[in-house]
Order: structure tokens, then C-alpha cells, then sequence
């Protein structure tokens, strides 16, 4: 599996929110703010410790409906979300598992550490697991198909990275290497001889092995819930025999995330993001255009730009109402951009604020495109920020 399915940015942001807040305090905690009397969970956050289940709905239209429940466990007692004396913020070690489940069949299983040495100069994240997919695709060897056919993906995933803070600034930039082995197995909707003969010569067994270099820069007031800041990554890996694959290829991930708020509301937020490929791509493993309401892998494609605008509205200090729109766009072109497909998606959503001293809004959001819609539950971004 290649790529980002929807509902592991969801996890890795509920497992971030969440890792704050491990635990039970020794301390009485209140669970109402004292400013305000509402509903808050900023003392949690801030005086929990220890280890916590986290359940997840996942929403994806390519995946139907399932769940998921994990386990974080927080190494250290330094409060993330908490600025230190460079005004930067400060992460926590963690580890992490949790397995998940979907109504059409897919299932998984996966765990990591995330460690954060010298405060925090120097991030490391090493992460694994088993995956079982199964998911429709709209091309076949490179060609478009008029219909969708059900493929199946399975095989063991293996992930590390390691970023270094340059001096005290706000950039961070680092290697990082990755190695999947997969089982692909192709089923037509239709019963044929022809069709099945054809899916015993589409089963492949290979394994791809990437080594790159990520780069990012974040000015963000926030991390969970933005008001206003930048943070661009960019992200570069090269896939070769010598590091343990089977093809020869290259990524290069660009994501620009900008949040204004010139009046007291709203807050606009911008994404650009592109994903390109070169080389001895694997079909199955191409870039697809991920947006809310747009089944994931609907469209793919060597090159794929997401550009996304959305607008949150705060109603009081603790409601608030998301809207949202935007165009993918696709292209097989390998010396320029030529627009083969686009698609376009709309929106909104509700927002609560669950913890005001960490500007953590949770809510559901309703997207629609012309495929499909879905609703999915929000935790901080409905958008994956690397």
C-alpha cells in the first residue's frame, strides 16, 4: 500500500491529539474550563499521564465502514503543545499500535515509536505493520478502464525517519527510508474465462525499498487546530534494486498548508499539494487525488495537484462551522503537466472546541464530489500535514 489511505492520516492525528493526554493524574481534574464553565479537556491534557485505548470510526468510501482501536503510550512527562524557551513547540515521545478493520474486508495491524531527543532538535519515528486492502481501481498496465476492478493488496510495511532542527529555527530536515513487500491480487466483477485467466496473470508478488530526504518548515500558531501560519514539507525518495526493491523510481511529495486571519473570523486555510512520480512506478502505487468525498484511488495518476480552500467560522469561542471546496487534478505525463482528469469536491462541517488552552476542535465533516459522498470525524485537520 502506497500512498495514504484516509483513515490512517485521521489515526496519526488522533494519536498525536490524544498523546497528550494519556492516563489518569494523581491530581483532581476538571473537566470544565475556568473561564468560560464549558465543557474542556485542557487540564486532562496537561496533567494526564500513562497509557489509554483510542477508538476511531473510519469513514472512507473506498473501504466502507469500520473501526479501529489503538494504544498510545507516553514515554515522557513533558506536555506536548507546550512552547518552550525558543517559543517552539514541544512534542512527546510515544509509542503506539492499534488494529483496524472495514466492512468490505480490509483489515491491519501496525505500531511505532516516536522519540524526541534533545528538546526536540532531533525527531526520530520508526513505524511497521501488516496490511490487508482491498479496494476498485480505474486502470489497468497504464490504460483507463470504462469499469472498476476489485484488487487486493497485502504484505508488510516497514518505515523510519529521523529530523534534525536546524540551530534554533523553525526548519527541520532529515532521512528517511522505506520498504513494503506486496501481494496483489485482481478480481473482475463479471464471470468470463477470458477475465479469469487474465486475473491468474495480474497476481504479483514484489517488494519496493525508497530511501529520501524531508524537509519541512512550520510557522503554525498551532498544530492541532491553525489560526494562522504556514507549513510547507517536501519530501523526495528513491526507490532502487540496491536498497532492497524490485523497481527503480522516484517521489517527490510537495504539500504548502497556509492559514490567514486578517478579521476575528474566519480563518482561511489554503492547501496545495502535489504528489509526482518517475520512473518504473508500479500501477498499483501511483499517486491518486485524496480529498474528502472522493473515494480514495478513484483517480490516479504519475503526477497529481490537490488545491483546496477551507473556511472555518467561530460562532461563539468554543463553535464553530467549516466549509470547503476544491479541484484534483491528474496527470500520465512524464515531461509536463497535462491535465487528464479533474475532479472537484465540496463541503462543511461543525467544529467544537474541545480544548481551548490547545485550540483542539473535533466535529464531522459531509463531503460530496461527483463519485460519491462521505462524512468523517474530524480530529484538529481534516487535512493529512505530513
Amino acid at each position: 500500500m502506497q500512498g495514504n489511505i484516509r483513515c490512517f492520516p485521521s489515526l496519526l492525528s488522533l494519536l498525536l491529539i490524544v498523546s497528550m493526554a494519556i492516563g489518569q493524574s494523581k491530581q483532581s481534574i476538571s473537566f470544565r474550563d475556568t473561564l468560560d464553565g464549558k465543557s474542556d479537556m485542557s487540564q486532562w491534557l496537561m496533567e494526564a499521564r500513562g497509557f489509554v485505548p483510542i477508538p476511531s470510526i473510519i469513514t472512507e468510501p473506498a473501504l466502507g465502514y469500520g473501526g479501529m482501536l489503538g494504544g498510545l503510550y507516553l514515554h515522557r512527562k513533558k506536555v506536548a503543545g507546550v512552547s518552550d524557551e525558543r517559543g517552539i513547540e514541544s512534542l512527546p515521545s510515544m509509542s503506539f499500535a492499534a488494529p483496524l478493520a472495514t466492512s468490505n474486508g480490509t483489515w491491519a495491524v501496525f505500531g511505532g515509536h516516536s522519540h524526541v531527543f534533545n528538546e526536540d532538535r532531533i525527531r526520530l519515528l520508526v513505524m511497521g505493520g501488516y496490511f490487508n486492502i482491498n479496494l476498485e481501481y480505474y486502470q489497468l498496465l497504464n490504460q483507463d478502464l470504462p469499469f472498476p476492478i476489485n484488487f487486493n493488496q497485502k504484505g508488510w510495511l516497514v518505515f523510519t525517519r529521523l529530523m534534525m532542527r536546524i540551530k534554533d529555527s523553525n526548519f527541520l530536515i532529515g532521512p528517511l527510508y522505506r520498504f513494503q513487500t506486496t501481494d496483489v491480487g485482481v478480481r473482475f466483477n463479471a464471470s468470463d474465462p477470458i477475465l479469469d485467466d487474465l486475473e491468474d496473470l495480474l497476481q504479483a508478488k514484489f517488494q519496493t525499498a525508497g530511501l529520501g530526504v524531508h524537509w519541512k518548515w512550520e510557522t503554525r500558531d498551532y498544530s492541532f487546530t491553525t489560526n494562522k501560519g504556514n507549513l510547507v514539507n517536501l519530501q523526495y525518495t528513491y526507490y532502487d534494486k540496491w536498497l532492497g526493491g524490485d523497481f527503480t523510481y522516484h517521489r517527490l511529495n510537495t504539500q504548502y498548508f497556509g492559514y490567514f486571519k486578517p478579521w476575528r473570523t474566519p480563518v482561511m486555510g489554503f492547501r496545495v499539494d502535489g504528489k509526482f512520480s518517475f520512473g518504473d512506478i508500479p500501477t498499483f502505487f501511483k499517486p491518486y487525488v485524496d480529498m474528502r468525498g472522493v473515494p480514495a484511488m478513484r483517480y490516479t495518476g504519475d503526477h497529481v495537484i490537490v488545491l483546496e480552500n477551507e473556511e472555518r467560522i467561530d460562532l461563539t469561542k468554543r463553535w464553530a462551522l467549516v466549509a470547503f471546496g476544491g479541484v484534483g487534478m491528474t496527470s500520465s505525463t512524464t515531461d509536463q503537466f497535462v491535465l487528464e482528469y479533474a475532479t472537484f469536491n465540496a463541503g462543511g462541517g461543525f467544529r467544537y472546541n474541545l480544548a481551548r488552552l490547545f485550540n483542539m476542535y473535533m466535529g464531522i465533516d459531509v463531503g460530496v464530489s461527483k463519485e460519491d459522498w462521505a462524512w468523517y470525524i474530524t480530529f484538529g485537520s481534516a487535512w493529512s500535514q505530513g
